[in-house]
């Protein structure tokens, strides 16, 4: 099965069509289900190797400053919260979000022949 977008006249005869939010739903499934793991693991791992990652640089430059200005033990929790945990937070969020969106609905931005935008989904069987 292929997702494809396209206009109403365009589509062919004995197509499922979908909406956009069936349309993603079964791009979670198809990359979740994907048989050899290897070939999608950015998809499905990136965005929690990305919020790791955000966290520990957070974690560093917090612990930088915090020797720096000596602080030590004082206001930890605050400067942890809006320094390690929101970045790693939002970093995974919006990665996750705008990978999906980018390889999942296959939309090319950026193509000078690109097609306008249509609100029909269909599944070629």
């Amino acid at each position: 099965m292929a997702l494809h977008k396209g206009r109403i006249g365009e589509i062919p005869q004995g197509t499922i069509q979908l909406t956009e939010e069936e349309a993603k739903e079964y791009q979670y499934r198809v990359i979740f289900g994907w048989t050899p793991q290897r070939e999608v693991w950015p998809l499905h791992y990136g965005y929690g190797i990305l919020g790791a990652c955000s966290a520990l640089s957070g974690m560093y430059i917090n612990n930088y400053f915090r020797s720096r200005l000596r602080l030590h033990t004082y206001g930890r929790v605050s400067s942890y919260l809006p320094v390690i945990a929101l970045p790693a937070l939002m970093s995974a969020l919006f990665h996750q979000q705008s990978s999906y969106h980018l390889f999942g609905k296959q939309k090319n931005e950026y193509s000078p022949t690109r097609k306008p935008r249509t609100t029909t989904q269909c599944l070629f069987c």
